[in-house]
């Protein structure tokens, strides 16, 4: 039933409800949302909004179920690679005028042999994953005509840049 769960979840087309809002008050919805659901514990955890004035155009629903999972994500190959964990989250204007969305963690970041399979359904490096996530959110960035990219964080994990 797990399999046939996962399989609804990443054969739907997203239906996307886009709408325009202020991001800065999203942004701090998001945060709380993550710390209050307890991944934030024990992580150096950081959101930046470069601009008070930015405006996105997303689903928010959609869009935040992204962000949390790759949150989520980030956070456990944090943790799991040293005892000082890091995860920030940043919001800054690309140069194409869209916004930019970046996800980074101090994990070991992901071997170049897999980065390219990341995002294929049902591939997952996690004994207990189910390989829908990166697979999803990778959908639901490309239903808002957007990209997702795998980077190498400067604090040496992944980096995870969403331009929508």
């Amino acid at each position: 039933m797990h399999f046939v769960e996962s399989y609804r979840q990443i054969s739907r087309t997203p239906d996307v409800r886009r709408r325009q809002f202020e991001l800065l008050p999203w942004a701090r919805e998001l945060e709380a949302l993550f710390v209050a659901s307890g991944d934030a514990e024990g992580l150096d955890f950081q959101v930046l909004v470069l601009s008070d004035q930015l405006v996105i155009d997303v689903d928010p629903d959609l869009m935040c179920q992204v962000l949390i999972n790759l949150l989520r994500n980030a956070a456990d190959a944090a943790r799991a690679h040293g005892d000082r964990p890091a995860v920030s989250m940043r919001f800054s204007p690309s140069p194409s005028g869209r916004i930019q969305i970046d996800v980074s963690d101090n994990g070991p970041g992901v071997p170049e042999a897999l980065a390219q399979d990341i995002f294929l359904p049902f591939f997952t490096t996690k004994a207990k994953g189910t390989g829908v996530g990166l697979s999803l959110a990778r959908q639901v960035v490309l239903a808002h005509q957007g990209s997702i990219t795998l980077f190498k964080s400067e604090i040496g994990g992944a980096l995870f840049r969403i331009v929508v």
